[in-house]
């Protein structure tokens, strides 16, 4: 027989009490879940490639932060796109966890 192995759940009790009705059992595509049960097993099943996003997120922040990386800012509500981005500067960077290249250039 296979065990196994059941880890808690930790909800805040400001979240708990505000959001109550969101955990428990629930009846979801005619299968009940348990709300938390589901929580641990998705947390369990996702932490290493988390760990590694969180690396990448953390190596590219470092690289905006020795200017290896340009840093693109928001324009701001009265500034056009091409007011904010210096000329040739991508205004959308793909997801830095990807490995890809800026997603598109200013346009």
């Amino acid at each position: 027989m296979e065990s196994q192995v059941q880890s808690q759940v930790q909800i805040r009790p400001d979240i708990y009490e505000k959001h109550a009705s969101l955990f428990g059992d629930k009846t979801v595509n005619g299968r009940t879940v348990n709300v938390q049960d589901l929580i641990a097993r998705m947390t369990r099943e996702t932490r290493d490639e988390f760990r590694t996003l969180l690396s990448a997120r953390h190596a590219f922040q470092e690289q905006v932060g020795r200017r290896e990386r340009p840093q693109v800012r928001r324009p701001h509500r009265k500034e056009s796109r091409r007011q904010a981005y210096p000329p040739g500067a991508p205004t959308r960077m793909a997801p830095c966890f990807s490995g890809a290249k800026p997603a598109g250039q200013r346009v």
